[in-house]
């Protein structure tokens, strides 16, 4: 059996309603290595998750574009320092990088998740270094 006939037979097993162990077990050793198997079923959205946590989903997505309209109109303004063809770049780019993120969550796209958190963690101790000035303001921000 093939990589891809490996990968489809995984994907019917799990829509099956056949268990992630169960399906791992059953195509250890096989043609796919057992790491790319296992990251194969692992990223696959669970369908009872997604059900359960559905409203915490749109609220995301509802916040990342806000985000993306933020981003948009952040980077036409801040490009028009430059030039106008610049602001449309910026503006373009600063409010598309938040829709693929959105694209990713409504997909439930484990990438997406990881890497928002991610870049959320990095971006933490920059939100809080004027904490000691405005603590209010910062808060808020």
């Amino acid at each position: 059996m093939d990589k891809k006939e490996t990968k489809r037979q995984v994907s019917e097993m799990l829509d099956g309603g056949r268990s992630k162990t169960e399906t791992f077990k059953a195509f250890s050793g096989g043609a796919l290595k057992d790491k790319a198997l296992a990251y194969l079923i692992g990223s696959r959205p669970d369908p009872n998750l997604i059900e359960r946590h559905a409203g915490k989903i749109k609220i995301l997505l509802g916040l990342t574009y806000v985000q993306a309209l933020i981003g948009l109109v952040g980077g036409y303004l801040l490009g028009l320092t430059i030039s106008s063809g610049f602001a449309i770049g910026l503006g373009l780019f600063a409010g598309g990088v938040p829709l693929l993120f959105a694209w990713g969550f409504y997909r439930n796209a484990a990438h997406a998740y990881t890497v928002y958190v991610m870049l959320s963690i990095s971006q933490m101790p920059r939100m809080f270094k004027e904490y000691a000035d405005d603590p209010i303001g910062t808060v808020v921000g």
